[in-house]
């Protein structure tokens, strides 16, 4: 005979809760219309049977009642909305083995879901560990402390100002615009590490002076400690959001919810499948944030590429409107949400002028202090990197340097070679299996033979040809030259000789076809073709159509400063020791903490060897073209005009 149930029912969309009662001998089928006739809802339901892996059924407190009502997320949705639980319209209720009616007590013995989302409890997936390997590109955490402490003290205004909301806060927005390839993404992935690193090196704080600091509500305490905002920033989840070329280039009352989406599509990716909490991106941005730091816990959001992400094709001034307008629209409101912490990173020429006017009466934009790697960090990195998961050596082992002299010297050769640029010491690394093939790469010139060029010479073929080369080049003009190598060129003196000649006198690379060939150098000696055919004196007058190699007067006197402080740096030092005379005390050269500049770096216009300007009208006195030292300025001002 069959028996009659009475089977809870509960809505997981909205916390809906009934009991129907039907026959054990009825299909799945029919509890399925009886179901959609009880909470008068004709679409397409799906039933998953309330037992838990033990066998026991799941109880229904208040409180998830009053979530569900809520759309909030409960712990055992996700438990039991799996297909194993969900019910196949063809079966018997028998079965299910419901059970009988005095065993029903509080419990609830089917989910009903409709279509659509339903909460469950967001869970993370475990966070990804960044060791230092060269297998993975990761390198240790150094010269970025100044960076890192500088980003924490901006967090730590912003986390004030958003709990005291008393509107005298000026909102800060980290930003980080380095060229490429010198660690920002780094930075971003490794600082929450770095604080949590930090934290565990202070000393125990007194427990009864510690307070959660979750609320945006004014509070009627003091200002939190220093201690206690770093216990809240190391809970921290990092959120690396990377834009794609002109992903945020929209309209501008699109721009917030597309930025809004796109911080949801990289938190749903950091969660397990089907966790993700519902959104709503036309949210406003803080109420966005908001809601997603409540149910998710604190963040730490790194928006990265945003160069590429807000670079309009129409140029610099609307790109940097843009981007501005997404600070003022968008960023300046996550930085009011006190669990909610941000850096941005990208490189492009319109986030050089975002600085200038961008502190207005609300919020500014702060540049963090990046420095590339000197020698000391670069001996860290040997010292702290593996190779790869399958071989732990360490970098220093797999050079085998033994010594400390070996380190030293590997290091101040990596720096010569690469500047300090994070991703060239990657690379010249990983490409040199060992010490005596990247010492062999060096001293043959690096990437460019150097011993195969007699300089003097090359400096001289370059003086005669200069005229040629200017042509070649195409300095007079806008447009980019295509020369035909079978065609005559003619010298000072007037003979006519081989275009060829010219290129093979001055070591000139070209591509395409010889009737159609487009001319270049290496950069050794696009350095000298530069120095000789467009030296300082006729910078300082104004070429304006050589916009290859120069934007603005102004920029030709901070070349002619980096490279006075290129020859005062070239070793790890500090503004006033190398300048006692002209640094005082407290200035804010102080900041600049270990300067270091490699000597092989080339600065346009180059004083030194190519200054001293010869005219095709002028005797050539093939003894005077080298200046050497300051001498060589002298020379570049002293020339007739």
């Amino acid at each position: 005979m069959s028996r009659e149930l009475e089977l809870a029912l509960l809505v997981v969309n909205d916390g809906t809760l009934s009991v129907l009662r039907i026959m054990e001998d009825m299909s799945g089928r029919d509890l399925l219309k009886a179901i959609q006739e009880d909470i008068d809802y004709k679409d397409t339901l799906r039933l998953f049977v309330a037992q838990k892996s033990d066998k026991s059924w799941q109880t229904l407190t208040m409180r998830d009642a009053q979530r569900m009502r809520k759309k909030e997320p409960v712990p055992f949705v996700k438990e039991l909305l799996v297909d194993e639980n969900e019910m196949d319209p063809r079966w018997p209720l028998v079965d299910y083995h419901f059970p009988s009616l005095d065993a029903m007590q509080d419990s609830v013995h089917i989910l009903v879901a409709k279509p659509g989302y339903v909460s469950v409890a967001p869970e993370w997936k475990p966070e990804t560990m960044w060791g230092s390997s060269l297998e993975t590109g990761t390198l240790p955490f150094v010269g970025r402390g100044r960076a890192a402490k500088k980003l924490q003290s901006i967090h730590y205004s912003n986390f004030t100002g958003a709990r005291d909301r008393s509107g005298r806060t000026t909102w800060q927005i980290p930003l980080v615009d380095n060229v490429y390839g010198t660690g920002k993404t780094e930075l971003g992935r490794k600082y929450i590490d770095q604080c949590r690193q930090a934290l565990s090196n202070e000393k125990p704080q007194d427990p009864e002076n510690q307070q959660e600091l979750t609320s945006r509500e004014p509070t009627q305490h003091r200002q939190p400690s220093q201690h206690e905002f770093l216990k809240q920033l190391c809970s921290c989840r990092t959120v690396l959001v990377r834009g794609t070329p002109r992903q945020f280039v929209v309209p501008p009352d699109l721009l917030k919810a597309k930025m809004n989406e796109a911080l949801a599509t990289a938190i749903s990716e950091l969660l397990q499948p089907g966790t993700m909490p519902a959104t709503n991106a036309s949210d406003a941005a803080y109420d966005f944030a908001t809601e997603l730091v409540r149910v998710l816990g604190p963040l730490f959001v790194v928006l990265d590429n945003v160069g590429e992400a807000f670079e309009d094709p129409r140029g610099d001034v609307v790109s940097r409107e843009r981007f501005m307008d997404a600070c003022k629209n968008v960023l300046v409101s996550w930085t009011q949400v006190p669990q909610l912490h941000l850096l941005v990173l990208g490189y492009a020429d319109f986030l050089h002028d975002v600085v200038p006017d961008a502190s207005l009466n609300s919020y500014m934009i702060v540049r963090l202090p990046m420095q590339w790697m000197t020698v000391n960090a670069i001996k860290e990195i040997l010292c702290k990197t593996r190779v790869s998961s399958a071989d732990t050596r360490t970098l220093s082992a797999r050079w085998k340097l033994s010594t400390d002299e070996d380190l030293e010297d590997a290091a101040t050769r990596l720096f010569a070679a690469s500047s300090g640029h994070l991703q060239k010491i990657i690379k010249f690394i990983s490409g040199y299996p060992t010490f005596a093939s990247f010492c062999n790469f060096v001293d043959s010139g690096g990437d460019f033979n150097t011993k195969a060029i007699d300089f003097d010479h090359l400096y001289e073929r370059v003086l005669w040809w200069q005229s040629t080369l200017k042509k070649w080049f195409g300095w007079s003009s806008s447009k980019k030259s295509r020369i035909n190598l079978t065609h005559s060129v003619t010298d000072p003196n007037g003979d006519q000789v081989s275009a060829r000649t010219v290129v093979f006198e001055c070591h000139l690379l070209w591509e395409g076809t010889v009737e159609d060939a487009h001319i270049s150098a290496h950069r050794v000696v696009m350095n000298i073709v530069v120095g000789v055919l467009r030296p300082l004196r006729e910078y300082l007058i104004g070429l304006d159509t050589v916009r290859v190699f120069v934007t603005s007067r102004p920029e030709v006197v901070q070349w002619m400063c980096l490279k006075r402080m290129s020859q005062l740096f070239t070793k790890e030092t500090t503004p006033r020791q190398e300048l006692p005379q002209f640094f005082g005390e407290a200035t804010v050269f102080d900041e600049f903490v270990g300067v270091q500049v490699s000597s092989q770096v080339k600065t346009l216009p180059n004083l030194w060897l190519g200054s001293y300007y010869v005219d095709n009208s002028r005797p050539f006195y093939s003894e005077s073209f080298r200046p050497k030292g300051l001498a060589g300025i002298g020379a570049a001002f002293r020339v007739q005009t």
